[in-house]
């Protein structure tokens, strides 16, 4: 459901999202910025009461994005709204973007829920999940363990997106993913079982050898 950007409105639907269905997870996405309507955490730690704290571990993960992306920090004050969480809550490093996600467990409606927060950009939101959250929610054969492997490519997206699609139809079991860290590097990221992450990767060094020369150092 969508709402405003408004604190009593963000309270008002998680009350109901958990009155009307009893979820074991509610996950979030939007207002992680640090402009003056991006007001989700803030909106969520009084909706829970909750103080907001300042969280080492989130600073370094956007001094890290930035150094990451080239972007110049002129002013750490005005980034310190993306390091201030509700107690209780732990960033999630964003491998695309900036502004971390947030986890916490708290309690509503008489049991133990779990509060995800991600960013609004699809590919920041998708990111996140996919390195954070899906392998702790999703379920999968008892006894296989869920592994991810990444990769650094010096290309353009666009050049490089039918060595993905091969991929990922050679192997559907396996969740490849594609961020863009500047407009001549993409992070690709494999997930799946170990076995079927290797035998993935070394297949995707392969196919990127001929599209663009040797690849980057996963």
């Amino acid at each position: 459901m969508g709402v405003r950007d408004r604190e009593e409105d963000i309270k008002k639907a998680i009350d109901y999202i958990t009155a009307g269905w009893d979820p074991k997870y509610i996950i979030t996405t939007g207002g992680l910025g640090i402009t003056h309507d991006d007001i989700t955490v803030e909106a969520i730690s009084k909706a829970l009461n909750l103080r907001l704290r300042e969280s080492s571990e989130a600073r370094k993960f956007v001094l890290e994005a930035m150094q990451r992306l080239k972007e110049t920090v002129t002013d750490e004050d005005s980034l310190k709204k993306l390091y201030m969480l509700p107690e209780g809550f732990s960033p999630l490093r964003n491998p695309v973007g900036v502004a971390p996600g947030l986890i916490g467990e708290v309690v509503l409606g008489g049991r133990r829920r779990t509060i995800i927060v991600l960013p609004g950009v699809p590919a920041e939101a998708e990111g996140i999940f996919v390195t954070n959250i899906a392998g702790r929610i999703m379920k999968r054969p008892e006894g296989v363990e869920r592994v991810y492997r990444e990769i650094a490519v010096r290309s353009r997206e666009s050049k490089i997106h039918r060595v993905l699609k091969t991929l990922q139809k050679e192997f559907e079991g396996l969740k490849v993913g594609s961020y863009p860290q500047t407009p001549e590097v993409v992070l690709i990221r494999l997930s799946g079982s170990k076995e079927e992450v290797e035998r993935g990767f070394k297949r995707l060094v392969d196919l990127l050898q001929e599209v663009v020369g040797p690849a980057g150092k996963g």
